[in-house]
């Protein structure tokens, strides 16, 4: 099964999904090295009664290519990381995806990722967010792509859980943890979020939006 068969509808909806980890990729380009997940989608009944389903563990047609949304990898600390938090190749770990869209080639889905870690019972952490505070990778801007959510409301929400991850970098750095233990800032570090341009002119279009909106209600 491939990404690119979700309906663009469940991207819009911000549809979530339960899985289990398969394996961890790093993808490295010139510009950005970014973390993706294998992930075997399940259904829910196939979760809550398995024994009346084949086990299609290792299956490739069952796998969906997930990009974990707003942070890229830093060699040394991420794949460690992720490990310890128990997101291993053996597909232990199930994991719940929220759909945000589709990345630049259409082969993979940008989502948030959430999981139980291994001492937790109930709460489910966001991945970004963590790996952020914890110091093992660094934020990366994020730009909706195909299918994402381009409503007003929609865009503001991404812009904002941007902004909410960056902060938490920020936080990571100022307090040494992680890969900022030795290191300072470098100019490709500075989010994206400030220096482009045209998503700040459409941050700017939204929030004159909402004024106007509020302005014709009163």
């Amino acid at each position: 099964r491939r990404v690119s068969d979700i309906p663009a509808n469940e991207f819009r909806r911000r549809t979530k999904l339960q899985g289990r980890v398969t394996s961890i990729v790093e993808q490295e380009t010139p510009l950005t090295n970014r973390i993706y997940l294998n992930v075997e989608h399940r259904p829910f009944l196939e979760r809550k009664f398995p024994f009346l389903y084949f086990s299609n563990s290792g299956n490739e047609a069952n796998e969906l290519l997930i990009q974990v949304f707003g942070v890229e990898s830093e060699p040394g600390y991420t794949l460690p990381c992720l490990h310890e938090r128990g997101l291993t190749k053996d597909g232990s770990r199930e994991v719940e995806l929220e759909l945000l869209y589709l990345d630049e080639d259409k082969k993979a889905a940008v989502c948030h990722v959430r999981h139980r870690p291994p001492a937790g019972i109930f709460v489910k952490e966001m991945l970004s967010s963590k790996l952020l505070d914890e110091g093992s990778a660094k934020f990366y801007d994020d730009r909706p792509g195909t299918y994402a959510n381009d409503t007003v409301s929609g865009i503001r929400k991404l812009t904002n859980e941007l902004e909410t991850l960056y902060q938490t970098q920020e936080k990571a750095y100022r307090k040494k943890r992680g890969l900022w233990k030795h290191r300072e800032f470098e100019s490709r570090d500075v989010p994206q979020l400030v220096a482009n341009q045209g998503f700040t002119l459409l941050r700017r279009l939204v929030g004159r939006l909402f004024a106007s909106s509020k302005s014709l209600k009163k």
